[in-house]
C-alpha cells in the first residue's frame, strides 16, 4: 500500500497493547489516529503513544516505530 505525504505509519510489538490484566487494546491505538494525524513530527506521534500506553504495566518489553511521510 503506498503511503502519501502526511501519512503516519506506526509499527509496534504486541507488548505495547497487551496488558498485565490480560486485556489487549489495539483499538486504543487505532483511536489515537486523529491525534497522530495532527502530530507535527514522528517524535510528537510517539509522545502521544507513550502518553496513552506508558502508564500500563507490561507483560513484555515493547518496541514502537513511528514514521511520518514527508512531502
Amino acid at each position: 500500500m503506498p503511503l502519501l505525504p502526511g501519512d503516519v505509519l506506526v509499527l509496534h510489538t504486541d507488548g505495547l497493547t497487551r496488558r498485565s490484566d490480560g486485556d489487549s487494546a489495539p483499538e486504543a491505538l487505532l483511536g489515537l489516529a486523529p491525534l497522530l494525524a495532527q502530530g507535527g513530527t514522528a517524535q510528537d506521534c510517539l509522545r502521544t503513544v507513550v502518553e496513552e500506553f506508558g502508564a500500563s504495566e507490561r507483560l513484555n518489553d515493547t518496541c514502537v516505530l513511528v514514521a511520518r511521510v514527508g512531502a
